[in-house]
């Protein structure tokens, strides 16, 4: 019965899917084409037909001249006008009201008036949406990496989970799309990327506690009889070299990094781990601390209270003093996607963590819940607290400008023609474009993220639409325009066989590249369904797993300290173990070990 339900479930999602693809392309066809009807009409150019649609005729209205029709393939549309398409019998310049019978003003009127409707069209939709605002996915926003795809031959120098992207080769980045054209549309595969990083140092006696041999060090050799104990957080600058590799996939260079997302709870299963936590729909899960770092923390508090003048405590939060919650909070690890938030889990099976949770929205207030982390279930990579996420992370209203719209649309697209075109090892490969598959997957996307992203999306393509069929290519309203350049600097109109043989040849060519382009979106999207629905998709990682040491047993795993009378010399043996996960893992110094030196900050990559 489940089953079934799910199944009509998925039936209703493809119809809307279908439905939506189907009024939108609709939409773009009608107004480009309308565009060439009333411009045709207004310039004395005879219409034959205008219709919706190819195919048979479901219905057709003759009003003067033209007959207006309803056809059976709901995809596109045209507007025929008369002698565009030649006659046996008669000259295309003898053909009364013809296309080439007309000025040829009056021809290049009604060849443009298509594309520019269809960016007028487009203004006006970026004019709504400016005011009712589109609600995206917060990624769109996020800068921060949360991991790396180790497939991929991108030598990302000593880049981290967790870095947040400041600048690429000093251009600024604020947005991760400044990311991504930053890196797919740079002339150079060396990149240097400055990155806000949060560092966590643990001072004894002012030796940098990595490892157990620090604390002996720092606790047995003192420089001093008063020990000194400094716990320090806080944001630094850090400027990393990396360099970028061919996917040859996808057609374009590429870091392998992904984004930062949002993990929000979409559904709690019933009597499930997550729900007896006290896990709720729309709760946004903010950081993990495990139960060991708890009570390390607990424990250095215990020393600032009861050691007195010969132990001296401090805690530091970007340079000023703080409190044991303020440090507590930012020794939480941080939760970057779903993904981490699941090797999280993983790191700490069979242990009671301490997950923060922002219930209520932005304005929301956080909550922290306690679990205890249960085994890996068979045939299961990742322990499971039985919650669903959404789909798109934490959603907000975006209000850009129609000018600000148009001048995103028009710079990617101008930026993805340059590299398309340019020479060179780095740039952009025909298969990196998305064909009709492509974009049908994306309206797909754009639906079930929100109305408002679908409307803007069709409003993308409109713009898309309308410069590329301003190009200069025979076939397209851009090749109309050239003949009709032509014709007005050689003055004599130009040889009609002539023109229909190169619009053939343009033809097969544009039909053929569209072949290939749809085969890879074929490759991208279809094949990997097929193969998930037959159950004979290959067996790979997920991007950024890999082998951590994660599945030790529970058992043999250790309680973290100031529980239960512990003696103060275990006590202090762990804070070896856990001062690397509140260090960052770096050594005293404070510089990572892919650097070469500590008087150098610049990390060259792959070394």
């Amino acid at each position: 019965m489940f089953e079934l339900a799910v199944w009509f479930v998925s039936l209703g999602k493809g119809l809307i899917t279908v439905m939506a693809v189907v009024l939108g392309f609709g939409v773009l066809i009608f107004v480009h084409e309308l565009g060439h009807f009333l411009f045709a009409k207004w310039v004395g150019i005879r219409v034959d037909a205008f219709a919706l649609g190819f195919g048979p005729k479901i219905i057709g209205i003759r009003r003067g001249q033209t007959e207006y029709r309803l056809n059976w393939m709901p995809f596109g549309g045209y507007c025929k006008l008369a002698g565009m398409e030649g006659d046996d019998d008669k000259n295309p310049q003898e053909i009364e009201g013809g296309f080439y019978a007309a000025a040829r003003w009056r021809r290049a009127l009604c060849v443009t008036a298509g594309p520019v409707f269809n960016l007028i069209f487009a203004l006006l939709v970026f004019s709504v949406l400016w005011m009712t605002g589109v609600v995206k996915a917060d990624v769109e926003d996020s800068t921060v990496i949360a991991g790396f795809d180790k497939r991929h031959k991108a030598q990302i120098g000593a880049l981290r989970e967790g870095d947040e992207i400041k600048t690429i080769n000093g251009k600024p980045i604020t947005k991760w799309q400044h990311v991504i054209e930053a890196i797919v549309f740079a002339k150079t595969d060396e990149f240097e990327i400055k990155v806000r990083r949060l560092d966590k140092a643990l001072y004894i006696n002012g030796i940098r506690i990595t490892q157990w041999t620090d604390i002996t060090r720092a606790v047995l050799f003192p420089d001093t009889a008063k020990t000194s104990v400094l716990y320090s957080v806080e944001y630094k600058a850090e400027i990393v070299k990396a360099k970028s590799a061919e996917d040859k996939e996808l057609g374009v260079y590429r870091l392998g990094i992904r984004p930062k997302i949002s993990l929000v709870v979409d559904t709690v299963l019933k009597k499930s781990l997550a729900e007896k936590m006290g896990l709720k729909k729309g709760d946004e899960v903010l950081s993990i601390l495990d139960r060991e770092t708890v009570g390390f923390l607990n424990f250095i508090g215990e020393l600032r209270e009861e050691a007195g003048e010969n132990v001296e405590v401090t805690f530091l939060l970007n340079q000023q003093e703080a409190s044991l919650d303020e440090i507590a909070g930012m020794a939480s690890e941080e939760v970057l996607d779903l993904l981490d938030f699941k090797k999280k889990l993983k790191k700490n099976i069979g242990r009671e963590v301490r997950i923060t949770v922002l219930r209520g929205g932005p304005e929301g207030r956080q909550i922290a819940l306690k679990c205890r982390v249960p085994e890996i279930k068979k045939g299961e990579k990742y322990p499971i607290l039985g919650f669903q996420p959404s789909q798109f992370g934490r959603l907000v209203r975006v209000y850009e400008t129609p000018t600000e719209s148009v001048g995103k649309v028009l710079g990617m697209t101008y930026r993805t023609l340059g590299r398309l075109f340019a020479r060179g090892k780095v740039r952009v490969k025909p298969k990196a474009l998305t064909g009709p598959i492509g974009i049908l997957n994306l309206i797909k996307v754009m639906v079930w993220l929100s109305f408002s992203s679908y409307v803007w999306f069709i409003a993308f393509l409109s713009v898309n639409l309308g410069i590329l069929n301003l190009l200069p290519i025979p076939v397209l309203d851009g090749g109309h325009l050239v003949f009709t350049g032509i014709e007005a600097v050689v003055r004599r109109p130009l040889n009609e066989k002539a023109m229909a043989l190169i619009t053939n040849v343009f033809a097969v060519a544009l039909i053929s590249f569209m072949v290939y382009i749809s085969y890879h979106d074929v490759r991208r999207f279809i094949v990997p369904s097929v193969r998930r629905w037959f159950g004979i998709e290959k067996k790979i990682e997920e991007p950024g797993d890999e082998k951590d040491g994660t599945k030790e047993k529970p058992e043999n795993r250790k309680e973290g300290p100031g529980e239960n009378g512990e003696s103060s010399t275990k006590r202090w043996r762990q804070w070896g173990i856990h001062a690397s996960v509140l260090s960052g893992g770096r050594p005293a110094a404070g510089f990572s070990n892919h650097e070469k030196s500590p008087s150098e900050h610049r990390v060259v990559a792959g070394s």
